[in-house]
């Protein structure tokens, strides 16, 4: 039967990938201004240059420039966290599914007006938001990561701070909440299909965060604070910056012995 069936249909392909930037955009946005977006591109780019030694090797290459041109104010590994990791999972429908997610992203960065907000990252898709936690837990499925959400990354609005939220206030005081970048970007991150495709390294957690006043050094000192006390990310050896739906006992037992 796919035998015969392959003679006689035609693929099509709506969105081909260099594509998807533009719709995006254009969904999105009544205007971008592209003049500034080549502005901010050769800020980031210079952050990325004076950091190359802390950062991976596609930081510096113009490639990741280029994309950053194309796809803002979209963040470059933004969208490729979205086609590359939320895209493989079966419940997500990818370009329409980008522009649910974007959309809440976008309103509720304009509604909060972050000062560090160059370009949109994958940390501004914040769980603790709630049309975005119901993005999460209803239409990709993944409400099994409920707990650790609320435990590490954004807890909901009324119930005891999570881990992120607490080293931010602790430590980052009047700061951008690295700590909770961190852990947002981590979490999206996670939601993959297969294995080999959940988490990201510490390398590429710095290139996806920092911007011209998140410097690299100062994502490593959140992320290595944030996996000392987090309760549910994988501390298998080896194992990549990802959450698990079941707590670490090992992180509980250390938690203890330190309290």
């Amino acid at each position: 039967a796919e035998s015969v069936a392959v003679r006689s249909t035609t693929p099509l392909n709506p969105t081909e990938e260099d594509e998807t930037p533009n719709v995006l955009r254009a969904r999105l946005f009544e205007s971008v201004d592209l003049k500034a977006g080549k502005i901010v591109a050769d800020a980031y780019y210079q952050v990325w240059s004076g950091n190359r030694d802390n950062l991976p090797a596609d930081a510096t290459s113009p490639e990741l420039r280029e994309q950053f041109l194309r796809s803002y104010p979209l963040h470059p590994k933004l969208l490729e966290m979205l086609t590359e990791k939320t895209a493989s999972l079966s419940t997500f429908q990818r370009t329409r599914g980008m522009l649910r997610l974007l959309a809440r992203t976008v309103h509720h960065v304009w509604r909060t007006q972050p000062p560090d907000a160059f370009s949109i990252h994958t940390h501004h898709m914040d769980p603790g938001f709630e049309p975005i936690r119901t993005e999460v837990n209803v239409k990709l499925g993944q409400g099994q990561y409920a707990p650790a959400v609320k435990s590490d990354v954004a807890a909901v609005a009324g119930d005891e701070p999570s881990l992120a939220q607490r080293l931010d206030e602790q430590k980052y005081p009047g700061l951008p909440p690295v700590t909770s970048y961190v852990a947002r970007t981590v979490f999206w991150h996670t939601l993959a299909y297969g294995d080999s495709a959940r988490g990201i390294t510490a390398e590429q957690l710095k290139l996806s965060v920092c911007s011209p006043v998140l410097e690299p050094s100062f994502i490593e000192q959140a992320r290595i604070q944030f996996v000392a006390d987090s309760i549910y990310l994988d501390d298998r050896p080896g194992a990549a910056l990802r959450f698990m739906v079941e707590p670490n006992l090992t992180m509980i037992v250390r938690r203890v012995m330190r309290d």
